[in-house]
């Protein structure tokens, strides 16, 4: 399972429902250079690099990128269009045949061939 950013971010928090999923999954878990990127725009704490640096590491490569500007494209078309970032995680998940976990269900529902976990 991939977890995405909104997950991370929330789990690094403390937040109470992404710890609990957390002690209840025994999924190996994966995140994605796209996350990496977004962790580190606001990365102060000396943690969230910790968490980076022993983290599993999806990249973004030629195929998952492929797959991404597919969906931005169908999406655009559709006018439901979501972030970049959000179809680049969701190009890496497909490609690895991932699930996703987050909590921004709301972005990621729309693209059909995802499959996804709210925690």
């Amino acid at each position: 399972m991939i977890l995405d950013t909104s997950y991370v971010i929330d789990l690094l928090k403390g937040e109470k429902k992404a710890a609990s999923f957390s002690r209840k999954t025994n999924s190996p878990y994966y995140i994605t250079s796209i996350t990496v990127f977004e962790l580190l725009l606001t990365a102060k704490k000396d943690f969230v690099k910790e968490f980076i640096r022993e983290a599993h590491t999806l990249p973004l490569d030629e195929y998952s990128a492929a797959i991404a500007a597919r969906i931005q494209r169908e999406l655009k078309a559709k006018g439901k269009e979501i972030d970049p970032e959000d179809c680049m995680i969701a190009g890496i998940a497909i490609k690895h045949g991932k699930e996703i976990v987050t909590k921004n269900t709301k972005h990621f529902e729309r693209i059909k061939s995802l499959k996804i976990k709210k925690y």
